[in-house]
């Protein structure tokens, strides 16, 4: 990634879970914008804050 791009709020991480089921590392989803796939929960994604360039934490 170019530092340039940094302004997109595209965050690539390697895992996310759908309603409790967790899918492949491989498995990607765009949520408004982000490209998320890591362990989290879908629901708002403004209510998720990126705290590294490949996590996601509950704020």
């Amino acid at each position: 990634m170019n530092d340039e791009k940094r302004e997109n709020p595209r965050i690539l991480v390697t895992k996310f879970s759908i309603k409790g089921k967790k899918k492949d590392e491989k498995d990607r989803c765009w949520l408004k914008g982000y490209l998320v796939n890591r362990s989290m929960e879908i629901g708002e994604p403004e209510k998720f804050q990126s705290t590294k360039e490949n996590n996601f934490e509950i704020v």
